[in-house]
Parts: structure tokens; C-alpha cells; sequence
């Protein structure tokens, strides 16, 4: 069975960030019956954690998944393909779905705890997507500070029986026009390092780490690439798919092969019904389910 929605293009051919289709290969575009079929399919009850589930919490590049402010079901916008969660859901195949997106661009640490942490554990999905560290570091913040309060979201998370995944953005190139200066790209990277450290300390941690992947080599300020960015910031179509697809196969390697969460795809109608069933665990078998 291929990968639902997955249209490549001819080999070579450039992408154009300045449209929602991509045409690189491997360019994403997911019909909105999708959302549909994957609310329906989901299994998670009130007080019952599925592993698969997952809630988003963070900055801008967590929230360009769903790109809106309001945050919450239902997710009719989230498909965006400049950022790289759409991307690792598609080439995982699907076993996982959000049930809360509670990332908003711009949030400093402090923010994230005040206005975001205390929906995501009274939620309680399987795991928990958080991206945070860039806007403290654009603002000023001392570095002391936002490693203390990323170990209160992380510590919090954890104490909550909710799995976190850190994600870890690429070193930005500059803000309204200005580049990064090589100080504030040490403190970033002073923050990475913590944030593996964090992981090490944390068995079942999982660092999604976008820098490594998407990182120029022969910057100064060991900046992201500028073709994997769209605004100096965020990652563009073809850095979201590169970020994506490099996450996806290590968690693939590390769970196995499964079957897809959407188990066919039709291009006359964007999904099919998929089985009778409502019962996920006849498609597959994820650690923590019972059958």
C-alpha cells in the first residue's frame, strides 16, 4: 500500500514556496475528507490515554501545523505544509492523530506555561509534540531563565504520564531583516544541548532535532539553510518535508512497521471508508494496547 497523498513531481523540479502546492518531490496535498476520517477513527475516550494521540504545544513551529490561533478541534486547517509535523505524519503512516493543538507563534516559555500547559495535562494525550526556546532568544531572555522554565513544561509533562517529544527548531537566519548575531546563536545552541541532556537524564524522551538536519555548514552562526527556509525563520515546504521524513524514519525504526492509521487512498473521493470496524487495534498493534 503506497502513502496516502503523497504526489511526487518530476525529478529535479524546484519547489515554489510561495504557493500551498509543493513541487518537489515528495510535495504533500491532503484532501480535507482526511480530517474527517481520522476524528472518526480515533479511539481516545475521556480518561482513557491512547499512545497514539498526540497534542502540540510551543511556538510558531508547532502551530504553522494547524495555522490557527484558535487552537482546538475541529481541525479543519491544519494541513500546512511548511511545517514538518505534516510531513512525519504522512511518511509514519498515519498511526497517529492529533486531539489538541494548543501551539500559538510567538510564545515565549513563560507563556507556554501560563497558557498552553494546563490544557495539555488536562488532556493528557499519549505525547506531547513541544517546540519552544526561539522567541526567548529573539527577545532577550537569559538563557537561565528559559532552561528553567523548559524544565517546569518538561518536568510537568513527564509527572503526567504524558509522553514528550522535544522538538528542536533550526537556528534562525534573522528577524524582520536582521540577522542573528553570533552570541544569540550560542545561546541556542547552549539551550540544544541542554535539551539533549534533558533527554539523557529522561529515558523515552524523544528529541526531534530539525538544527541537525537543516543546519549550513558553512555559516558563521550555524544558521539554517536558506533554501530550507521561507522567511528566515520557519522552515519552507521543502525544509518542513527534509525535517519530516528524517523524523518519521526514526520513529519507524524504533517502533517497526505498522499498518496505516487511513488504510487506503482513493484520489476520485480523497479517502475511502477503510475497514468496518472502528477498531484500531484490528489494523495494527502499538506498545501499551491491549490485543
Amino acid at each position: 500500500m503506497g502513502t496516502p497523498w503523497l504526489k511526487p513531481s518530476a525529478e529535479g523540479q524546484s519547489y515554489d514556496e510561495t504557493t500551498e502546492a509543493t513541487s518537489f518531490t515528495g510535495g504533500i496535498s491532503a484532501p480535507s475528507a482526511a480530517v474527517t476520517l481520522l476524528q472518526s477513527r480515533k479511539i481516545q475516550a475521556p480518561g482513557v490515554q491512547d499512545p497514539r494521540s498526540f497534542a502540540t504545544i510551543g511556538d510558531s513551529h508547532n502551530a504553522y501545523f494547524h495555522n490557527t490561533a484558535s487552537s482546538v478541534a475541529p481541525f479543519g486547517s491544519f494541513w500546512y505544509n511548511y511545517n514538518w509535523i505534516l510531513y512525519w505524519l504522512q511518511f509514519t503512516g498515519w498511526r497517529f492523530f492529533p486531539v489538541g493543538l494548543f501551539a500559538v507563534g510567538g510564545k515565549r516559555t513563560d507563556e507556554i506555561i501560563a497558557e498552553q500547559l494546563p490544557a495539555l495535562l488536562a488532556l493528557r494525550p499519549g505525547f506531547c509534540i513541544e517546540a519552544s526556546g526561539t522567541n526567548d532568544n529573539i527577545q532577550n531572555i537569559p538563557l537561565a531563565t528559559t532552561i528553567a522554565n523548559t524544565k517546569t513544561i518538561y518536568d510537568a509533562i513527564l509527572g503526567a504520564g504524558i509522553g514528550l517529544h522535544i522538538y528542536i527548531a533550526p537556528i534562525y537566519l534573522t528577524v524582520s531583516s536582521v540577522p542573528i548575531t553570533t552570541e544569540k546563536a550560542k545561546l541556542l545552541l547552549q539551550l540544544r544541548e541542554w535539551k539533549y541532556d534533558y533527554a539523557m537524564r529522561n529515558p523515552g524522551v524523544v528529541i526531534k532535532d530539525h538544527h541537525q538536519i537543516s543546519v549550513d555548514y558553512a555559516s558563521a552562526t550555524a544558521s539554517m539553510l536558506e533554501t530550507h527556509s521561507y522567511d528566515g525563520i520557519h522552515t519552507s515546504p521543502l525544509g518542513a518535508y527534509m525535517g519530516g521524513k528524517a523524523f518519521a524514519d526514526a520513529d519507524i525504526a524504533a517502533l517497526g512497521p505498522q499498518r496505516s492509521l487511513v488504510p487506503e487512498y482513493d484520489s476520485a473521493v480523497g479517502v475511502s471508508a477503510g475497514p468496518a470496524t472502528d477498531d484500531l487495534r484490528q489494523l495494527y498493534r502499538f506498545p501499551g494496547l491491549p490485543g
